[in-house]
């Protein structure tokens, strides 16, 4: 990964790991203080983690970047048969958030933000702050201008307290 000009990289290094879960293993990526704010970021469709690869080096500083390859994409399991649906995806990432112990995120990024919607929707108590319109296009042509909004609406939403079953958008 190439790291912008003037974005120093002092973060926690990059920890890949593989969540077993019921209907397949899921891939995910994290970055940054592990005790920071976390940050989730979700492919869209036909992508993979890899996509959020020019913007982590902007965020790592004051937040853990968590991101995952929802099955079927990347470098999670590609098992034959039905699951792939936005709620089926949505449960997955849930679990595997409670898996890594985060009980509040903000994410935003076209099918990951509805993935994340569902996944919220189904676990009680937990939190998903939504960022509208991160997408592909900005990030990709400016990470900078795509981590600035990201970063400004996450320090807000990080005073809201936990505990409320809302999902945000």
């Amino acid at each position: 990964m190439t790291i912008p000009d003037g974005v120093e990289r002092d973060a926690e290094a990059t920890q890949d790991s593989t969540l077993p879960l019921d209907d397949g293993d899921i891939h995910v990526c994290q970055d940054g203080p592990r005790d920071a704010p976390a940050l989730l970021l979700i492919h869209g469709s036909a992508s993979s983690a890899r996509s959020w690869d020019p913007l982590v080096p902007l965020l790592t500083g004051s937040h853990r970047v968590i991101r995952i390859d929802l099955l079927g994409h990347g470098r999670s399991a590609k098992p034959a048969g039905p699951g792939y649906g936005i709620p089926d995806q949505g449960r997955r990432v849930a679990e595997a958030l409670d898996r890594l112990g985060v009980e509040r995120a903000v994410v935003r990024h076209s099918t990951g933000g509805s993935v994340s919607t569902a996944g919220y929707r189904a676990v009680l108590g937990a939190r998903v702050e939504l960022l509208p319109g991160v997408g592909h296009s900005p990030m990709l042509e400016d990470p900078a201008r795509t981590a600035a909004p990201l970063l400004a609406f996450a320090a807000i939403h990080a005073t809201v307290p936990t505990g409320r079953p809302v999902v945000g958008g």
